[in-house]
C-alpha cells in the first residue's frame, strides 16, 4: 500500500477496529463514487498562505530553518516566465545573520520533494498597511497534506518568536539590516559630564533595564529624548553605550542609516518592541519645508510613540533651531539633553579611562588640567572640551612627554604634559565656536511666515481692505 493513498480528512470518522463502518442502505456504487471524489479532492491542489509580522529577511531564515529540520532536502524552484521570457533560475539571498556571520537561504520558490514532486513553498514579502514589508509565505500542495502544510506555517511561526535574527539584537537599518558590532565598544572610554550622565540613566537607560518593573506600577515605557550639541560632544557615544544596554536587556536596538526613511525605521522598531531606535542628525528629517512629508513622519511618530508603545526614541542634532517645532511639542519629547563640554569629574574619569595607568602620573593634578581645558570666548562666556578635544590632548601630551624627556618613551604623562598640550588646542577650539556652520534649512513655519507676510486683503470689488501679517513666532 502507497502511503500517500491513504484516506485522509476531517470529514471522515476513523477508528482502529478493521470492520468497515457504511450507512445503512448504501450501494457499491454509491460507495466506490464517493471513494473517488474523496481522492480526487485528495489529490486537488490548495493553496495556504500565512503573513508573518516579521521582517522578510528574518522569515526567510527561519522558513529554511525549518525546511530543513521538517523536511531535509528542498530544491530551488525556478519562477516567473512567460510566452515571450523564459522563466527565472531559482534564487537565493545572503543574509546577516549576526555581526560576523552569513546565511545563505531559499527565495521565491522551492521544492520539498520529501513530501511530493508538486509541493511548492514561496518565500517574500507582502506589504502590511501599517508595519510595511513582512514576510509572506506560501505553501501549494495536494490537499491531502493540508495538515502538514498547517503544521509547518506554524513551526515558522514558534521559529519566528523565539529564534528571530533581528529581535533583541542591535541593528543598522531596515531595507536590509546589517548589525552592529558591540564588541569594539569600550564603555569606560565614553564619557559625559554627571548632569548628563544622570539624565540618560534616569530617563532612558533605567527603563530599559527594568521595564518589567515600571510596567508593574503603571510607568509607561515610551520614551523620546533628544540629545542635541556641537559636534564631538559624543552624542553618537551615547547610541553607542544604550545600544549595550538594549541588547543586555533583551531590547532591539535599530539606528537609522543616513537616508533611511524614518516611518519604515519606526515602524520596524514596533514590530521588534521593546525598541530602541537612534536618530542621528534627526533635523535632516523635520527641517524640510515640505508639508506633507513633516505630517506624515510625525503621524508616524505619535503612532509608534502612542500609550501602550514599548518604543524608545533617542534623537541626535547638532542644530537644533532647525528642529521643527511640531517634533517638540509636549507628549512627543520626553527631555531635551545638552550634551557639552565635560565637566571636571568627567575630565578626570575619561583620562584614566584612556591612558594606560602605568602612563600616568600619580600626583595629576586634576583641578589644573580641568581649567586648561576650558577657554574663554570674545563674549565672555567660558567653555570647557568636549571628549573629541580631551582625547586630542592625551594625544598631543605624548608629544610633549617624549620632549621633556628629549626623545626618551619610557614617559608618564605628568601635570604640565596634560596643561601644556591643552593650551596648545585654545585656538582651534575658539574657532570651532566661531566659525559660521552654514544657514539653517527654513522650517514649514518659516516657509508661511515668508508666504503670509504683508498678505494684502480686498473685497469682491477688488478694494483694499487691509494687510494680514503674522506675528514672528
Amino acid at each position: 500500500m502507497n502511503d500517500t493513498d491513504i484516506i485522509t480528512g476531517d470529514e471522515v470518522t476513523f477508528h482502529k477496529n478493521p470492520q468497515i463502518v457504511l450507512p445503512e442502505g448504501i450501494t457499491y456504487g454509491r460507495a466506490k463514487e464517493i471513494l473517488e471524489r474523496m481522492q480526487d479532492e485528495a489529490e486537488s491542489v490548495q493553496q495556504t498562505s500565512r503573513t508573518y509580522q516579521f521582517r522578510p529577511f528574518d522569515g526567510a531564515v527561519a522558513t529554511s530553518r525549518v525546511m530543513k529540520r521538517m523536511f531535509g532536502i528542498t530544491i530551488g524552484a525556478p519562477s516567473g516566465g512567460g510566452f515571450f521570457s523564459p522563466p527565472e533560475p531559482p534564487e537565493t539571498r545572503t543574509v546577516q545573520i549576526s555581526a560576523t556571520e552569513t546565511l545563505e537561504v531559499p527565495w521565491g520558490n522551492v521544492y520539498l520533494p520529501s513530501v511530493d514532486n508538486r509541493t511548492l513553498v514561496n518565500v517574500g514579502g507582502k506589504r502590511d498597511r501599517d508595519n510595511g514589508i513582512v514576510t509572506h509565505v506560501t505553501v501549494i500542495t495536494a490537499k491531502k497534506n493540508a495538515k502538514i502544510a498547517r503544521e509547518f506555517l506554524d513551526a515558522i511561526g514558534e521559529e519566528l518568536k523565539t529564534n528571530s535574527i533581528y529581535r533583541g539584537k542591535a541593528i543598522v537599518g531596515t531595507e536590509e539590516p546589517e548589525f552592529l558590532n558591540l564588541t569594539t565598544i569600550v564603555p569606560s572610554e565614553i564619557v559625559f559630564s554627571d548632569e548628563v550622565m544622570s539624565t540618560l540613566e534616569g530617563t532612558l537607560w533605567s527603563v530599559i533595564r527594568h521595564r518589567k518593573a515600571l510596567k508593574g506600577e503603571g510607568v509607561r515605557i515610551k520614551r523620546a529624548l533628544l540629545l542635541e550639541g556641537p559636534y564631538g560632544t559624543g552624542k553618537t557615544s551615547a547610541g553607542q553605550l544604550t545600544a549595550l544596554e538594549a541588547v543586555q536587556n533583551g531590547w532591539t536596538f535599530i539606528a537609522a542609516r543616513p537616508g533611511d526613511d524614518i516611518n519604515d525605521v519606526l515602524r520596524t522598531a514596533k514590530l521588534y518592541q521593546p525598541a530602541v531606535v537612534f536618530i542621528e542628525d534627526v533635523d535632516n528629517q523635520t527641517s524640510t519645508s515640505d508639508v506633507d512629508q513633516v505630517s506624515k513622519l510625525l503621524e508616524t511618530f505619535d503612532g509608534v510613540t502612542s500609550k501602550g508603545s514599548e518604543v524608545a526614541l533617542l534623537m541626535t542634532t547638532n542644530h537644533f533651531e532647525r528642529i521643527h517645532k511640531g517634533m517638540l511639542r509636549p507628549g512627543r519629547i520626553d527631555a531635551v539633553v545638552e550634551v557639552a563640554a565635560l565637566d571636571r569629574n568627567g575630565v578626570e574619569r575619561l583620562i584614566k579611562a584612556v591612558v594606560a595607568s602605568e602612563r600616568l602620573a600619580e600626583d595629576v593634578d586634576y583641578d589644573k588640567v580641568y581649567e586648561a581645558m576650558t577657554i574663554q570666548l570674545g563674549d565672555g562666556v567660558v567653555v570647557g572640551f568636549y571628549p573629541a578635544f580631551v582625547r586630542e590632548a592625551l594625544e598631543r601630551a605624548k608629544t610633549f612627554a617624549i620632549g621633556r624627556l628629549n626623545g626618551g618613551t619610557n614617559y608618564k604623562l605628568d601635570t604640565t604634559d596634560l596643561v601644556g598640550a591643552a593650551v596648545s588646542l585654545h585656538n582651534q577650539l575658539k574657532a570651532q565656536f566661531e566659525a559660521e556652520e552654514g544657514i539653517a534649512k527654513p522650517t514649514i513655519d518659516d516657509q508661511i511666515q515668508g508666504l503670509m507676510s504683508d498678505f494684502e486683503i480686498r473685497d469682491y470689488d477688488n478694494d483694499y481692505v487691509g494687510t494680514l501679517k503674522l506675528k514672528k513666532s
